[in-house]
């Protein structure tokens, strides 16, 4: 059941009320209203870019 907040939602982190500062992960799930994000990093320890020659 949804209950309406007057034009404010709540941002949820994994299915978890964000609450405080939370580091984001890769393919972690983020949803702001009724909207879900997956995160994917371009760029981590395991992966970069690889230099390109124009």
């Amino acid at each position: 059941m949804r209950i309406p907040r007057r034009g404010t939602s709540l941002t949820h982190l994994n299915g978890r009320v964000v609450m405080k500062t939370l580091e984001v992960v890769p393919r972690a799930e983020i949803q702001l209203g009724e909207t879900t994000h997956r995160f994917q990093a371009f760029c981590s320890r395991e992966f970069d870019w690889p230099d390109v020659d124009d």
